[in-house]
């Protein structure tokens, strides 16, 4: 009974331990990729500038739950929206243009602030 019960014990370990070894190998990829520049510390900090690329938002944030796409005469602009709260309305919004992040507004309790 014992030696299942620390069976069990265990396997909830690894389970809890399973995030914090998926970050260090999302951590362990970046370094590999480009040497760890300032971009790839953002992404690993989760933290948005300007200037990020489409890409380095989705490697930082993740896909977005709506995509809102305008097109204009100086381009393409899109309001990636995150934090789905009901009703339409979203903790954070991050504004790209062309590709690239320009700004962003977010709610208390969101992941940076600008």
């Amino acid at each position: 009974m014992i030696v299942i019960l620390f069976v069990f014990l265990a396997f909830l370990g690894l389970l809890a331990a399973v995030p914090f070894w998926l970050e260090a190998n999302r951590k362990r990829a970046l370094v590999r990729a480009d040497g760890y520049h300032a971009a790839s510390r953002a992404i690993v900090d989760r933290r948005l500038f300007a200037g990020m690329k489409e890409a380095e938002l989705r490697q930082a944030w993740g896909p977005p739950e709506e995509i809102e796409t305008r097109t204009v005469r100086g381009g393409h602009k899109e309001t990636w929206l995150y934090g789905g709260m009901g009703g339409g309305r979203f903790r954070n919004r991050v504004y790209l243009e062309n590709g690239v992040l320009v700004a962003w507004k977010q709610r208390r309790g969101g992941r940076d602030s600008h």
